[in-house]
């Protein structure tokens, strides 16, 4: 009886450490696709590709102007398309927003003629003023470009 015993305790032992060693069978289920930090393709429109094309410009003159230098000539540009451009899409523009672009115009001219804090900011003033009236969800960034007095 003490063989049988030892003999089914031995088994018992050797089944146990033996299924120790096998992985357990886990039902893998696939993974699910997170939409968090996917970025969204968006079409823009013509003149919303002017209005970022000017802000890198803005960013680009701003050190510029910080220093006191003169806007080299490969930073000046012509902004005259934005008054003829498609707006985004359920916008409509009138004849109010070619008068604003204008004065916008006039007043990014003074800028690169006469760059200086004073200047460089009344032409962001400009750009806010429009956007009040016909798109503001671009003031807060453009606010960030403008320049403090006195520096």
């Amino acid at each position: 009886m003490k063989k049988i015993s030892f003999i089914a305790i031995g088994i018992a032992f050797l089944m146990a450490c033996g299924s120790a060693t096998q992985e357990p069978s886990v039902k893998e289920e696939p993974a699910k696709k997170s939409t968090k930090n996917v970025a969204k393709v968006r079409e823009i429109s013509e003149l919303a590709g002017i209005m970022l094309t000017m802000h890198d410009q803005f960013k680009e003159i701003r050190g510029y102007v910080e220093r006191g230098e003169a806007i080299p000539d490969s930073l000046q540009w012509s902004f005259e398309a934005m008054k003829t451009a498609q707006p985004t899409k359920d916008m409509s523009l009138d004849a109010g927003f070619e008068g604003m672009a204008t004065a916008f115009l006039v007043q990014l001219d003074t800028t690169v003629a006469n760059p200086s804090i004073a200047t460089y900011n009344d032409a962001l003033n400009s750009c806010i003023s429009c956007h009040q009236n016909y798109c503001p969800g671009p003031i807060a960034r453009i606010k960030k470009l403008k320049l403090k007095e006195g520096k």
